[in-house]
């Protein structure tokens, strides 16, 4: 009698699970997902694909996302909200636990392809977010002037050009609680060539907070006349290896002349790593095209290596630096 309850029981197990089952494979297929998966990932397609030229809305139309990856925007007002921009899209799929990589940001219009790039995981840097957010708004801002332009040419009888803009950024090096970010723009506004620019930001790794470069340096040495000279020098030597001669624009470089200064004083600055690891080994200085030189020059790099300023950083900043560059 025990054998027959027993039997009877196991049956009535084997029933139950069963329908359970069939109840989860039924609930599975209803939500569009296999069991045991996550579920669709975010579109990454590009956005804005079908929009007309006109006035720009004020924010930027967002991405479409599933609905279980569903983002807050960042508005460049607080970049450290910890969020990436409305725009971000991810590159990488999803990560172990399911959350989104959120590292580039795009726009496809009529009139405007716009790309910023980031290292895989920047949205969760506090020194990227606020460029990030930087970023939201340049292209906010281009969006508007691109549709204004393609307009003006439609109303004047001329065929436009649409824009196409290319943002990359990368970490050069870090050292103690700093990291030394380069970003390049390549744009196309359908000019007569395309052009280039560079952004350098050197910030906190755990605020975000941005620092100058030339905030580095003891108050009597606020422009470091050492790192002055060194990068007057160090220009000289590449602009010899490619035109031939140490001059801008016809100006032959005299490293005391205050209009030479000048021109230096546009470049973009960024940290260079060191052959000692976890230290800064130099700044180099990004000129882009007719900072310095004729659009044919092309941009200018110039490295300045650490010993030649190190007099002349203030102790906190002192301690960061050492090695040669590399």
């Amino acid at each position: 009698m025990r054998t027959k309850d027993k039997s009877e029981a196991d049956t009535v197990m084997a029933m139950t699970i069963a329908v359970a089952t069939g109840l989860l494979t039924t609930a599975c297929v209803l939500m569009g997902a296999a069991p045991g998966t996550l579920g669709e990932t975010i579109d990454t397609a590009a956005i804005d694909t079908h929009e007309t030229d006109g006035p720009a809305p004020a924010h930027p139309t967002p991405e479409p996302t599933s609905s279980s990856h569903a983002e807050t925007p960042v508005s460049p007002a607080t970049p450290q909200t910890n969020k990436p921009p409305e725009s971000i899209v991810s590159t990488s799929s999803v990560n172990s636990n399911g959350s989104i990589f959120a590292d580039n940001m795009t726009l496809e219009t009529p009139s405007l392809s716009f790309k910023a790039s980031f290292p895989n995981g920047a949205h969760k840097q506090p020194a990227y977010q606020s460029i990030m957010a930087e970023m939201d708004a340049y292209r906010t801002s281009l969006r508007a002037d691109a549709a204004a332009a393609a307009n003006a040419a439609r109303q004047e009888g001329f065929e436009f050009t649409p824009w196409t803009i290319d943002i990359g950024f990368e970490e050069t090096a870090r050292s103690g609680d700093l990291i030394s970010i380069i970003g390049r723009e390549l744009a196309d506004k359908g000019g007569a060539h395309p052009n280039s620019d560079w952004k350098g930001v050197i910030a906190d790794v755990n605020t975000g907070e941005e620092l100058a470069f030339t905030d580095m340096f003891l108050p009597r040495k606020a422009n470091s006349p050492a790192f002055q000279i060194g990068l007057c020098e160090a220009l000289k030597s590449e602009k010899i290896d490619r035109i031939g001669e140490a001059s801008i624009d016809g100006l032959t470089m005299d490293c005391g002349d205050p209009e030479v200064s000048r021109r230096l004083a546009r470049a973009d600055i960024a940290l260079t790593p060191s052959s000692t690891d976890g230290k800064f080994g130099g700044a180099t200085a990004y000129f882009p095209p007719y900072a310095v030189g004729v659009y044919a020059e092309g941009p200018y790099m110039a490295t300045v290596p650490q010993i030649v300023f190190a007099d002349d950083l203030r102790p906190e900043y002192k301690a960061l630096f050492d090695g040669e560059p590399r």
